[in-house]
């Protein structure tokens, strides 16, 4: 039994690297030493690794998930919770800044009601020095993609 993972190809890579720089800011340099790896047909769901990685021979091994899972890329790039948090210190653009009461309501899954102008459908909601996850504009309002299963019900 072959594994199911493969290794994004070095065009796609590049592809992935550049519009995280555009959207994201994020230093290209910062993925010198990871790897790309994808399960699905489609390459929807991605996982970082370390470079190394692929050194390893995964024939005959049935692998479900190397590294983290990184980043969804659908109708847009979305980076998952993990990502944003290992990133904070890459992440220089496209980030919308909540004050406490937006953030309270955001993290419990509740939709803020707010005008901004974002630059793309998604980006990185923060509170102060905290990288909460991710958002999306719509309405007039900012939904948040936190996954329910990180979501605070109570503080």
């Amino acid at each position: 039994m072959k594994s199911s993972i493969k290794r994004l190809k070095s065009k796609e890579r590049e592809e992935i690297i550049n519009t995280l720089k555009e959207i994201y800011g994020i230093n290209p340099e910062f993925f010198k030493n990871k790897t790309f790896l994808y399960s699905d047909k489609k390459k929807e769901k991605l996982w970082l690794c370390s470079g190394n990685i692929v050194d390893f021979d995964l024939n005959g091994l049935k692998v479900d998930a190397i590294g983290m899972l990184f980043l969804r890329n659908t109708r847009f790039p979305k980076l998952t919770t993990n990502a944003v948090q290992l990133l904070r210190k890459e992440i220089t653009k496209n980030i919308i800044e909540v004050n406490e009461e937006e953030a309270y309501n955001l993290i419990r899954g509740i939709d803020v009601k707010k005008e901004i102008n974002p630059e793309h459908t998604t980006f990185v909601l923060k509170h102060k020095n905290d990288y909460l996850g991710m958002g999306m504009y719509k309405d007039g309002k900012i939904k948040s993609l936190i996954p329910k299963a990180r979501r605070i019900k109570k503080l």
